[in-house]
Parts: structure tokens; C-alpha cells; sequence
């Protein structure tokens, strides 16, 4: 469908977008630009600021769960409280967290803490893309050279996502 951000139009049609507004200076030679902006028009990532995408950035963990949030279509939540005391509710992760603890999305890094601004890990991405996915069973095993440092709290959503092709080792495997 059709989107208005201001006077500009985005259309967003399945995997086909119009990229006609890009806001984003810093992704205009980006050999992502396309994907940038496919998910900025489909409504799951916003800028920086208005101007500034910063392509390279790290993610941390209330962007990520902010984008699952919206990708779900941002549903209502029944509480924003959680157990989390490091979570403000009123900044803009608030009712996203609060979405991820009431479907089981996420657990945080502890009872108390979910670490809204630390960098997120491969496997906690994972692990709550898994978890959304409604834990799909599994066969097999991670075949990277690095397998023994995956978590085990994370081996089944990283051979899910290594089966379904979601991720894949680096150069070296």
C-alpha cells in the first residue's frame, strides 16, 4: 500500500518497494541502501535522526526487540510494567519489551535486567527470532568451527536458524 511521511510517497508492495524518498544522507553509496530502505518504508526501522541512518552501527537490544514489535504490527499490550528495572517504559523500546516478555520473545539477561542498550548478540537475535517463529523444531547441529561457544540456551534457535539459511558463518565458517 501507499504511505505518507510528509509530502513524500513510499509504496511498499510484498518484496517489490518504490524507493522514491530516501531521507537517509549516510546510505546514499551503501551497498544496503535498498534493504535500508525497504524496511524504513515498511515501517520496521526508523533513522537515527531524520537525516542519519548510520548503517554501520551496532544494534542493541531495545532497537532489535523495537523492530520485532513493530513487524508483529505493534499490538496492544496488556501492561508495560515487566520485572525489568532497567526498562523505562515511557522511552520508545517501552511497549515493545513489554510485547516480547508477554509472548515469550524474550527473557532479558537476568530476572531483573534486559539490558535495553547493550549491543545484541547473534544469538540473542536469534534466539528471539526463534522464539517469535514459535520454536519450530530442529534436527542436526551447528556445523561452524566456532559451534562450541554458541550457548546452550541458544543451540536450538542457531541450528534453526543455520537450517532455514537465516545466518551463516563468516569467511572462515
Amino acid at each position: 500500500g501507499e504511505v505518507y511521511a510528509g509530502e513524500e510517497k513510499r509504496t511498499v508492495e510484498g518484496d517489490a518497494a518504490s524507493l522514491e524518498y530516501n531521507p537517509f544522507q549516510d546510505i546514499e553509496n551503501h551497498w544496503a541502501k535498498e534493504e535500508i530502505l525497504k524496511a524504513y518504508h515498511g515501517g520496521l526501522f526508523q533513522g537515527v535522526t531524520g537525516t542519519k541512518f548510520v548503517p554501520e552501527g551496532k544494534m542493541d537490544r531495545a532497537m532489535f526487540v523495537t523492530v520485532l514489535y513493530r513487524f508483529a504490527g505493534s499490538p496492544a499490550v496488556e501492561s508495560l510494567e515487566t520485572a525489568f528495572t532497567d526498562v523505562d517504559t515511557a522511552r520508545y523500546y517501552g511497549a515493545a519489551v513489554a510485547w516480547a516478555v508477554e509472548q515469550g520473545v524474550t527473557n532479558g539477561v537476568s530476572q531483573t535486567q534486559f539490558a535495553p542498550h547493550q549491543a545484541i548478540s547473534r544469538q540473542e537475535l536469534v534466539t528471539m527470532l526463534y522464539r517469535l517463529a514459535g520454536e519450530p523444531a530442529v534436527s542436526g547441529t551447528i556445523t561452524a568451527p566456532d559451534a562450541a561457544s554458541v550457548s546452550t540456551w541458544a543451540t536450538n534457535a542457531m541450528t534453526w536458524a543455520m537450517n532455514i539459511g537465516l545466518v551463516e558463518g563468516d569467511e572462515n565458517g
